[in-house]
This record gives C-alpha cells, sequence and structure tokens, in this order.
C-alpha cells in the first residue's frame, strides 16, 4: 500500500482512483485523436503523392512512408484498445463505488435506529429504564415479594424463638433455654410444672413456629424457582 493511501477510507481510496483514471483517459484521448490526425495527414499526403508523381509508388521513401503509417494506425489501434479498457475498469470501479455507498448507507440508517432505540431507553427514569416484557414484570413482581416474606419469616421466627425460649426459662428455671429444641423448634411441654395456661401457650406456639418454618421453605422454593 502506498504511503498516500494510509489513514484514508475505503470511499476516499476510490475517490483518488477515479480521479486519476479521468486524468488518464482524458490524456489517452486526446493522444488518439492527435494520432488520428498525423494518420489522416499521411494518409493525404499519401494520396497525393501517388496521383502526383504515379512512378514513385514503389520508391524507397514511399516504402518507408507506408510503413510509418502502418506503424501509427497500429498505435492508434493500440490506444483505441487502451481507451476501452479503462473505461470498461471505469465503469467497474463506479458501480462498485455505488455498491459500496449503498452498503454504507444501509449501515449507517441501522445504527442511527439502534441508536435511537438504546437512548430512549436510556432517557427514561427509575426501573422503567429498560422496557420489560409482562412475563419479566411477573417475575420480578413474585421474585419481590418471595423476598420480602422470606424476610419477614426470619424475622417472626427470631421473635418465637427468643419468645419460646423465655417461656422455657419461665417453667423450667433449671434447665434454662436448653430445653428449646434447636433442631425441631418445638417447645418442650411439661404437665407436671407450670399452669394450664403456660401450656397452652406453649402448644399454640408450637403450632405457629411450624407453620412458619413452612412458609419460610415454600417461601424459599419460591424464590429459588424465580430466579431460574
Amino acid at each position: 500500500m502506498e504511503t498516500t493511501s494510509l489513514n484514508k477510507t475505503v470511499e476516499q481510496i476510490f475517490n483518488d482512483w477515479k480521479t486519476q483514471t479521468t486524468k488518464y483517459e482524458q490524456e489517452s484521448r486526446k493522444l488518439a485523436v492527435d494520432v488520428g490526425k498525423w494518420d489522416l495527414m499521411l494518409w493525404k499526403n499519401g494520396e497525393e503523392v501517388t496521383m502526383k508523381h504515379p512512378h514513385y509508388l514503389w520508391s524507397p521513401g514511399l516504402r518507408c512512408t507506408t510503413i510509418v503509417i502502418l506503424a501509427a494506425q497500429m498505435e492508434l489501434a493500440k490506444l483505441t484498445k487502451e481507451v476501452e479498457a479503462a473505461d470498461e475498469n471505469q465503469r467497474l470501479v463506479d458501480q462498485n463505488l455505488e455498491y459500496i455507498e449503498s452498503e454504507q448507507s444501509q449501515m449507517d440508517d441501522a445504527l442511527a435506529s439502534y441508536e435511537a432505540d438504546v437512548r430512549k431507553l436510556f432517557e427514561s427514569d427509575g426501573p422503567e429504564r429498560v422496557r420489560m416484557t409482562p412475563a419479566d414484570l411477573e417475575r420480578e413482581n413474585a421474585y419481590g415479594l418471595a423476598a420480602t416474606l422470606n424476610s419477614q419469616f426470619d424475622d417472626m421466627t427470631r421473635q418465637l424463638s427468643t419468645m419460646a425460649e423465655d417461656i422455657n426459662a419461665t417453667l423450667h428455671p433449671s434447665g434454662g433455654a436448653d430445653d428449646y429444641g434447636a433442631t425441631n423448634g418445638a417447645v418442650k411441654e411439661d404437665g407436671s410444672e407450670g399452669s394450664q395456661a403456660y401450656s397452652q401457650v406453649v402448644r399454640i406456639l408450637n403450632h405457629h413456629f411450624s407453620s412458619l418454618r413452612w412458609l419460610d421453605s415454600q417461601g424459599l422454593q419460591l424464590e429459588r424457582r424465580c430466579k431460574v
């Protein structure tokens, strides 16, 4: 690649090539016209010499002139072919350049459309910045609800655990909070110690605690499904 072609776009290179080709074509045409004039002049001079001096028809000078005329005609034919080839190359270059310009125009239109869509997405405010489908919205709402329920269940579980430990400590001062089962979350009942009211409270708390653990497991399953 020539140094002059560096840092140039394809369109600029084609335009430079087109300009140079047009220049050479004009010079070739001018030279072909000049050669045609010379050929015509030589032909007329040869006719005049032949008519005025028939005995010179096969003289060495006339043969030399004839050779010059033939050489000029051959050169003219060669130049004509070169001009025609240059015209054909120029036509192909113009077609390729038009095709490239068409493709570039389509690409510019597509990029402009994409940029407009992206601009609309980022110009909006809040969580609706990216447009979501109804399924995406429903999934997001379900995930938020599951996260909220899970957080509430955790708070209620901690509160009930604290309450159960306090009740166990009241019913069994000697055993303290160890009577509360950490593995199954149940509060021990002892009918021989404590009042009937405490026993009822313990049963209710155990029932609520089991229900909350079940709800907690269901909330975790729902959260996992929403993440899929």
